[in-house]
């Protein structure tokens, strides 16, 4: 199993992390190094989701640490990628990280990849309500949301009260906003319950290798503290 939640009711049934014995040595590896490598999307058919991810996620949200991960193609020749989420940093502007994320990719020869080619490893539970805004507004809601594509149908609405928001007030617009919501989740709510924002890169073995390396060692260097 993973590291234990910093605060009890913090997990969620719905949301695969029990390791094996194979994903406890990649996440013990992923620890000391910074970069959890996943075959493919890490993806196990009887847990419905990647444990491997979800955890190494919830470690790198209590580090306060951007979560690093090296999917590995079927093959050398469909070349591997390089996935990065910001959204462990709670950050209500992470546009200097994705700046330092493709000054770092260019510096190893890769570009950025549309949101529309990237998919999540991660299980995400949105609220309901925030789901409702969404549709509401059609799609982001225009609240900035995007890498909602996730693998393995990660976006399922949560049905418990205790997980929707609670900004309060008669139901104003700007409360039930998109954004208003996100905020309130970035706040106080358990990672499991964010979209990611992602940063995704592809090419060949060596220098996604490479990459996943130069980013977990750069990045924490980023922010207006460093």
């Amino acid at each position: 199993m993973g590291d234990a939640a910093r605060h009890r009711g913090t997990g969620s049934r719905a949301v695969p992390h029990r390791l094996n014995a194979e994903e406890r040595k990649q996440y013990d590896l992923a620890k000391a190094k910074g970069v959890l490598t996943l075959a493919g999307s890490g993806y196990r058919r009887e847990r419905k989701g990647s444990p491997a991810a979800n955890i190494f996620r919830q470690w790198c949200d209590a580090k306060a640490q951007p979560c690093v991960l090296l999917a590995k193609g079927a093959s050398a020749a469909t070349g591997d990628t390089v996935l990065v989420d910001l959204s462990v940093l709670r950050l209500s502007d992470v546009r200097q990280y994705r700046e330092r994320c493709r000054d770092i990719a260019r510096q190893h020869g890769c570009s950025p990849q549309p949101d529309s080619a990237m998919q999540s490893p991660f299980t995400v539970i949105l609220p309901a309500k925030l789901i409702n805004a969404m549709l509401s507004s059609g799609g982001d809601g225009g609240g900035g949301i995007s890498n909602l594509d996730g693998a393995s149908d990660p976006f399922q609405a949560s049905t418990s009260p205790a997980s929707q928001s609670t900004s309060g007030g008669a139901g104003g617009d700007e409360d039930d906003s998109v954004a208003a919501q996100l905020a309130e989740l970035r706040a106080s709510q358990p990672i499991w319950q964010q979209p990611p924002l992602l940063e995704g890169y592809t090419t060949d073995r060596g220098a996604a290798k490479a990459l996943a390396k130069a980013l977990a060692e750069q990045l924490p260097g980023v922010g207006p503290d460093a």
